[in-house]
């Protein structure tokens, strides 16, 4: 599989390479917000700038499929992260679309995002797309990554592109509010958490391509028993496995990117896997963490990394993603110049 395209927006720009500079010259979007943590201090964090957001379309105010502010919050980001350049490089394709939408961490703030959000996005950006074969899933970080795995089905079915999408936002009242109960979020006056963020990203993928500098490896999936929630301890057994599998013929890897936001959870995790891993992370790889300039983007985190990589340095890259639950995964892609 290849990446043909790819457009992405953050809170650090509205396309790939802007990001990617950004992220490269350690620029940060962290800023103190309007919200205050039950502490008083003010929540840091790294939202989108209203400026980069299209307007929500009004012919859609009153569709089931958007009455939320957040459901049209996600419909902005997704239309904002659809460049021109890339919608028009689709012109002349129908193909299904797999996107990965926020699965919230308690039921009573899920948000349902259905096959309707899907076509209104088509519709909006003058996209074909086929229907049939597209679906939105709820993930978490890494749970959004699986869905290459389901564009294997897709092409093993015939098809020759998918395109793959994500997004996700933590900028809601009741979602910060739980995160702040739970004494997760960074503030002034807590120095261990993470910084709410937000973004959307798509990649087109193709099973063949004489063009594309982007080439997936390998895939792998694994569960950790000692999710962030649970009363197991975590003994990093899920993201190890997950990035072991993805290593494909012990190819070393250049350059890791991992989810880790800022709690120390993630960090220890982080810790064992490249241990048990070392053999293949040589002593010269670099460790990339967006989260440090873009803030935690929840399920679009790793959609957002795919993005970059059309802009990245040449080597062996493995993104790997650690969700709030159970789930761990990784994915080792070859960029070349």
């Amino acid at each position: 599989m290849f990446i043909q395209a790819s457009s992405a927006l953050t809170s650090l720009g509205d396309n790939p390479e802007m990001i990617q500079c950004a992220l490269s010259s350690n620029i940060s979007a962290y800023q103190e917000s309007p919200h205050l943590s039950l502490s008083g201090a003010p929540m840091r964090l790294a939202p989108v700038d209203e400026s980069a957001l299209p307007p929500f379309p009004d012919a859609l105010r009153e569709s089931t499929d958007f009455k939320l502010p957040l459901q049209q919050r996600l419909f902005q980001l997704c239309l904002g992260a659809l460049s021109d350049e890339f919608v028009k490089g689709m012109q002349d394709l129908a193909v299904p679309v797999l996107l990965a939408v926020p699965k919230m961490p308690v039921a009573s703030l899920q948000v349902d995002v259905s096959l309707g959000f899907i076509k209104a996005l088509g519709e909006t950006v003058g996209l074909k797309l086929d229907l049939q074969a597209s679906q939105a899933r709820m993930c978490g970080r890494a749970d959004a990554l699986e869905l290459l795995m389901a564009a294997q089905d897709l092409f093993r079915k015939g098809y020759d592109y998918v395109l793959l999408g994500a997004v996700d936002s933590y900028i809601d009242t009741a979602l910060l509010g739980l995160f702040d109960k739970q004494e997760r979020l960074l503030t002034s006056a807590r120095m261990q958490g993470f910084v709410p963020g937000e973004g959307a990203a798509f990649i087109l993928l193709a099973k063949q391509s004489n063009t594309a500098n982007v080439c997936v490896l390998g895939m792998g999936v694994a569960q950790e028993p000692g999710g962030i929630y649970s009363d197991l301890p975590n003994l990093g057994d899920g993201l190890s496995k997950a990035i072991e599998t993805a290593i494909v013929n012990n190819n070393s890897v250049d350059h890791l990117h991992h989810s880790m936001n800022g709690e120390a959870y993630w960090v220890k995790e982080l810790g064992v896997a490249m241990i048990r891993n070392s053999e293949v992370l040589g002593e010269n790889m670099t460790l990339h963490h967006i989260a440090e300039g873009t803030g935690d983007l929840g399920c679009a985190y790793g959609m957002v990394n795919l993005s970059l990589l059309c802009h990245a340095a040449s080597g062996t890259h493995c993104i790997a993603a650690a969700s709030d639950d159970n789930s761990r995964a990784a994915i080792t892609v070859a960029v070349k110049k």
